[in-house]
């Protein structure tokens, strides 16, 4: 099953929707093609008049408990998905919503069942409002109420403010579909939807390795540590958004040719260009940490340098930065850029678990059982007397 974003307005039935959208000036002459016509959370839903009867490969639903479904979905987005009622909002403020159910749509079979579609506004005139507006299908408008909502929130609100922001037709399929599913997760965790089903095990497959597989590649290469956003159920989502929303503007940076790879390069090496910066700068530690540790692993931008590494890292934990003091200490403890010497180690273990570093304890356990009574003594002297420098550069 899926949705789509109908981006022509292809047949005379459908040319109703020129009309649902307040693009035409014949209203009245129609009346009759809309058997349902009301406003709910400042949303215009629309029910059209069903066809004369005829076979179809379900059994069409009555406008009036198609709408009720409808504006059921609708009411589960307003009280439980704050993100994709902030978004509803926006939409309003910014033009004309909505929601139209026609039993007739897809005029075809497919080889797959569309459960709804974005109709792009290719006729709106200039300066006028946007109208953003979906067709619910008569095998969308059946689905249950909190999975109807998350199709909602795809093509409404995913589509909608992509069109809202003139990304519509200027994007690759691939990310167009992408942003748009990850608006129906947000609000599948918001609604609590269960994820163990077929039809959802098929959606969140689909999108991780299908829509979205370029947008993870991205991540995976700007930093690793983003790809447990990808862990659901922890509210990540609207991150994953906002991250999406950079990744867009990377992939139109001149000479990355809409490759996810090119534009996490250009983007790492701009990140770590002012990171350095900021450090010069504002001579902040978590920032010399930050750089320290993408030199000591060779990821996020550069290659692997263990003297800018230890330099930086250095800097960090001498201005009292707890994770860099238990790095520090490691560096002590094995001879890493450093001479070995166990006792400075333990004193930055010392120091590091004192500010709340994790695993620091541990650290300082396991040294202890190398130590005399006498190392111990001397490196909690050194531990206790220590100072953070004062803010100097990094030279």
């Amino acid at each position: 099953m899926k949705s789509c974003c109908l981006l022509k307005l292809a047949n005379e039935r459908t040319a109703v929707l020129v009309l649902v959208c307040g693009m035409a000036i014949t209203a009245p002459a129609h009346a009759g093609e809309f058997a349902i016509d009301e406003k709910h959370h400042g949303i215009r839903v629309v029910a059209i008049t069903l066809p004369p009867a005829r076979d179809y490969d379900v059994t069409l639903l009555e406008p009036r408990p198609a709408v009720d479904n409808l504006t059921a979905a609708i009411d589960h987005l307003y009280a439980g998905s704050p993100f994709s009622a902030k978004a509803l909002e926006k939409l309003k403020k910014a033009g004309n919503v909505t929601v139209v159910y026609d039993a007739t749509f897809p005029k075809e079979k497919f080889a797959e069942v569309t459960l709804a579609a974005f109709v792009y506004d290719f006729f709106k005139k200039e300066g006028s409002r946007k109208n953003f507006l979906i067709v619910v299908s008569r095998f969308g408008v059946k689905w249950p109420t909190k999975e109807l909502a998350g199709i909602i929130a795809h093509e409404l609100v995913g589509h909608g403010i992509q069109h809202l922001r003139g990304q519509l037709g200027r994007l690759r399929e691939i990310d167009t579909e992408c942003e748009a599913e990850l608006y129906r997760a947000a609000a599948y965790e918001d609604l609590g939807v269960d994820r163990t089903t077929s039809d959802m095990v098929r959606f969140y497959n689909e999108m991780n390795t299908r829509w979205c597989a370029d947008f993870r590649l991205y991540l995976q290469k700007r930093n690793p540590r983003l790809m447990k956003l990808w862990d659901y159920g922890r509210r990540t989502l609207p991150r994953l958004i906002k991250l999406f929303e950079e990744y867009l503007g990377d992939l139109q940076t001149p000479g990355v040719d809409g490759n996810p790879i090119s534009a996490a390069k250009v983007r790492l090496k701009k990140q770590v260009t002012e990171l350095a910066a900021k450090i010069v700068r504002d001579k902040r530690p978590e920032d010399a940490y930050e750089l320290g540790i993408r030199y000591l692993l060779g990821k996020g931008g550069v290659a692997e340098d263990g003297i800018k590494a230890v330099k930086l890292i250095g800097w960090a934990a001498l201005n009292g930065h707890a994770d860099a003091q238990g790095v520090f200490g490691s560096f002590y403890e094995r001879g890493t850029g450093v001479r070995k010497n166990l006792v400075e180690a333990y004193k930055w273990y010392i120091l590091a678990a004192s500010r709340g570093m994790k695993g620091a304890e541990k650290h300082k356990r396991r040294l202890a059982r190398q130590l005399s009574p006498a190392q111990i003594a001397e490196a909690e002297k050194r531990a206790k007397t220590w100072q953070p420098m004062p803010r100097k550069s990094t030279d």
